[in-house]
């Protein structure tokens, strides 16, 4: 009888530590399902998936496993293997949103570019692994040395790669072209930045197809950026009037149009022909692709109004003035 109670006894005593590692981890879990679903710890949110591996590392360094030499040394590791991972998680959380909220506070996109944010989650990651490294007592230097010599031979593997990768961290840093700026690059094509990835930039033109291209010819290449320094728009619509129409008029019919489909009209006269008297207008949008809409408003309104006043040429003024007759004033 003795001897089964010794036994239970064994047993239960050998299996406290998983109790109580099984403990710790349950109420870590239950700390982080509160954080997922209860909204009032929105802000601790960077601690998402970390928590359970915090409380799982709790449980197994305060277990009394009783574990001695070469088992104590591996309870030891578990526990900063663990530990680290968390940390990694969280300072790459925390970096990401750094970025963001820099963004937002200087009107910035950085926080959308892919290839910024991917910079940042392998730069922790390295940093992350040394530290896991050292704490292991895994010499680092002989590693660091291996990638050095490693690394040479993969920049020349990959030249036109890495290429691309310092021509996107050179168009984030000059900042003179981000994700939702529309620009028109040199063989004419034009189309909104979606993203600026570690090798390509995507944009989307005004027909919703996407154009990538290799950010290595992005940066070297010639565009122009319709959003900087703001988004608004210069736009031109060309008109002739008859001749013996008062000028101030029609300028003022120009003006009042422009007004209602655009900002900042004014109106230039260009010429005299023989068919009228050539006037440009020009008016801001606020986006390049509101010219279309604004220039087909502006063009039917002045139409009409015009043509009320008789002030655009005859539709087929050879048909209007016979033989020897003069034209019409």
């Amino acid at each position: 009888m003795k001897g089964d109670v010794m036994v239970v006894t064994t047993m239960l005593h050998s299996l406290i530590p998983w109790f109580v590692v099984g403990g710790v981890t349950l109420l870590g879990a239950g700390l982080e399902a509160l954080l997922r679903w209860n909204t009032r710890f929105q802000a601790f949110s960077v601690l998402r998936g970390t928590v359970i591996l915090y409380a799982l590392a709790l449980g197994v360094n305060t277990a009394p496993f009783g574990f001695t030499g070469k088992s104590d040394i591996l309870q030891d590791h578990i526990v900063s293997l663990l530990s680290v991972v968390a940390s990694v998680l969280i300072a790459q959380r925390l970096a990401i949103r750094s970025i963001a909220s820099f963004g937002r506070k200087h009107a910035t996109a950085f926080s959308s570019v892919s290839l910024l944010v991917s910079v940042v989650r392998i730069a922790v990651l390295v940093v992350g692994g040394l530290v896991l490294f050292q704490s292991l007592g895994i010499a680092i230097a002989p590693i660091i040395t291996a990638l050095g010599v490693g690394g040479l031979a993969v920049a020349l593997a990959l030249q036109t790669t890495l290429s691309n990768l310092f021509a996107g961290i050179q168009i984030i840093a000059a900042r003179q072209m981000r994700p939702g700026d529309f620009i028109k690059l040199a063989d004419g094509s034009t189309g909104y930045i979606n993203d600026i990835s570690w090798r390509t930039t995507s944009i989307r033109d005004l027909y919703n197809n996407v154009i990538v291209i290799p950010n290595a010819t992005l940066a070297a290449g010639t565009l122009t950026n319709y959003s900087l320094p703001d988004q608004r728009v210069l736009t031109e619509v060309n008109v002739t009037v008859r001749h013996g129409v008062p000028l101030a008029k029609a300028e003022q019919l120009a003006l009042e149009i422009a007004r209602s489909v655009g900002k900042e009209p004014y109106v230039r006269f260009q010429g005299i022909t023989d068919g009228g008297i050539a006037l440009t207008t020009l008016f801001t949008v606020a986006h390049y692709e509101d010219q279309l809409e604004a220039k087909s408003q502006f063009v039917q309104r002045f139409y009409e109004r015009s043509t009320q006043e008789g002030m655009l040429l005859p539709s087929q003024p050879w048909a209007e003035i016979g033989a020897g007759t003069p034209a019409p004033a």
